[in-house]
């Protein structure tokens, strides 16, 4: 067997998982070229965390908390993969009760598609047996290096009566392989943000002009920690990045494609705190980590501030993710 390898000029490191399966033996190869620039140069940035590729997780159970902080019921969220250890979809089962007491089961089923240089998935929702009409879908299409560069999407806005929205965007990259530009069109509307990483992490997106001298950006900023983010889903993006501008960040408000690593190299580190423009900056969120014997996180505590801007802040427990891995 003999392979060719073209260099790798991207500036980030890539890797490669080959079998071969002849009868009952299977022999896997594993390829990782370390990236350089054109120049011959290494990236001046920090590597990004040594992602997990063989621990997975399977489900994540939410203990949620109402305001004042009473238990609320617990959602399930459970994770299923194809032999490539690619996400073939997760189900996420949510249980409500109506104000006469009645309990109501909600099952979302979101299927995730791989063809080539395209990544979709389409979400199904069944409320007490019932089927949902309203299926939420999105799209992107990649560039050599695996990253998604455009993307497409289709929603639905549930008001007096049910309205879907399609919206398609783009997305850029610097030099050193973090996303660092979307633009995002719905109907005639074209929205930008810019997002800016510092020490391999994420820290602020601009999303919008506010208003006044002393506020005339919106910017949702983050905060880091030093627990790291290696786990095979970027569990930043679908936990802890939920402010109305990292929402926005990445073309799509479900961020599917960057959970699954597709837009560019990930932070670091988790995210331990939210601070988002809400006609002032505000402190919104912080999270709050256990980690297992291998440095996974096993808990994420959530905190909401519940203070109005400029308050003192007044924090909350607001959600318990607990975190259940293959192995």
């Amino acid at each position: 067997l003999t392979m060719t390898l073209q260099p790798n000029l991207t500036g980030q490191s890539r890797k490669a998982e080959i079998r071969i399966v002849c009868g009952d033996t299977t022999i896997v190869i594993v390829i990782e070229q370390k990236g350089t620039k054109e120049d011959g140069t290494t990236p001046e940035s920090p590597d990004g965390p040594d992602v997990s590729t063989d621990k997975l997780i399977t489900k994540i159970d939410i203990d949620n908390y109402t305001h004042i902080g009473e238990f609320d019921g617990t959602d399930i969220v459970d994770f299923t993969y194809d032999d490539q250890k690619r996400l073939t979809k997760m189900v996420i089962t949510k249980e409500d009760e109506t104000s006469e007491g009645e309990k109501i089961t909600t099952v979302s089923t979101i299927v995730f598609t791989y063809d080539n240089d395209k990544v979709s998935y389409e979400q199904t929702d069944v409320e007490d047996g019932v089927t949902s009409p309203y299926k939420p879908t999105g799209s992107i299409t990649l560039d050599e290096n695996g990253r998604a560069v455009s993307g497409t999407g289709r929603d639905y806005e549930y008001k007096d009566k049910v309205e879907e929205y399609t919206f398609t965007y783009s997305l850029e990259y610097n030099a050193d392989g973090y996303l660092e530009r979307s633009v995002r069109v719905e109907d005639a509307d074209s929205e930008e943000e810019r997002l800016t990483w510092s020490n391999g992490n994420l820290v602020s997106v601009w999303w919008g002009d506010g208003y006044g001298t002393s506020n005339p950006d919106a910017i949702d900023r983050a905060q880091y920690g030093s627990v790291l983010n290696k786990t095979n889903l970027d569990l930043n993006w679908i936990i802890a990045l939920n402010s109305e501008g990292f929402d926005f960040a990445t073309g799509d408000t479900n961020s599917m494609f960057p959970m699954l690593g597709y837009t560019g190299k990930r932070s670091t580190n988790m995210v331990e705190k939210i601070i988002a423009w809400t006609g002032a900056p505000k402190e919104t969120f912080k999270y709050v980590y256990i980690t297992n014997d291998d440095a996974f996180p096993v808990s994420i505590t959530e905190y909401y501030n519940v203070a109005m801007p400029n308050e003192q802040t007044d924090w909350v427990k607001d959600n318990i993710y607990r975190v259940t891995y293959n192995k």
